[in-house]
């Protein structure tokens, strides 16, 4: 069991990883699934591996680098193996104020760079903004 602890270190000292990460990385260096799971048990009960950790890390980085909206966020962090449980409890971490004070945010931003509202409108959808969040974002906004 050592090698694969040693392994998960390796990897967990470079960046953060979900459990559903970690897991296929080990099940790629030919690790057998039982070991695979004692590991990151062990790994979660002492918090080296925290999904919920890794969730609220990668939205805050997201939307201070690269604003998306609730719907994008959601299937990022589906792909990256976030169970369904939490992606349910996602507004927790990402309120829907939030959500459209980052919309508000990528308008002004796109209105200076001399975007019609139209193209602007497309741009948000394509990150993942749903249309009730760009519309109250429009209306709340001071333009």
């Amino acid at each position: 069991m050592k090698d694969i602890v040693r392994q998960s270190f390796r990897y967990l000292n470079r960046k953060m990883y979900t459990r559903g990460e970690l897991y296929q990385k080990l099940v790629r260096d030919g690790f057998p699934k039982e070991e695979i799971e004692k590991t990151l048990q062990f790994l979660e009960e002492r918090g080296y591996l925290n999904d919920e950790e890794f969730v609220k890390v990668y939205i805050e980085e997201r939307r201070r680098l690269n604003p998306r909206g609730f719907g994008a966020l959601t299937e990022e962090l589906r792909r990256r193996g976030i169970s369904l449980s939490l992606l349910e409890s996602l507004r927790e971490f990402f309120p829907g104020e939030e959500e459209v004070k980052d919309a508000r945010r990528l308008i002004q931003e796109w209105l200076g760079e001399g975007k019609e509202k139209a193209e602007i409108n497309n741009r948000l959808l394509r990150r993942g903004f749903s249309w009730e969040v760009i519309e109250k974002a429009w209306y709340e906004g001071e333009y």
